[in-house]
């Protein structure tokens, strides 16, 4: 099974204290810090193991070595 990881794109959030985030506001929270972004990052990086471990050519299609593809498929999802 081939999976295509594709870039994320800026997630849509609301309310007031999400809003300031995204116009680069005073807020705390950066915008990549939603739960919708760290699912799509989890899910990259099982797909990004996946494919090392069972189409290990495909990563030349990406541009990764082995060991690029291994180094960022074992991040944690919170980390970007």
């Amino acid at each position: 099974m081939t999976t295509i990881i594709l870039p994320l794109s800026p997630i849509p959030v609301v309310g007031e204290f999400w809003r300031a985030a995204v116009r680069g506001g005073s807020s705390i929270a950066p915008r990549w810090s939603s739960p919708r972004h760290w699912l799509a990052l989890a899910t990259q990086r099982q797909a990004l193991a996946e494919i090392v471990e069972q189409s290990p050519e495909l990563l030349f299609d990406i541009g990764l070595t082995k060991a690029q593809a291994r180094s960022a498929a074992a991040k944690p999802f919170w980390r970007v």
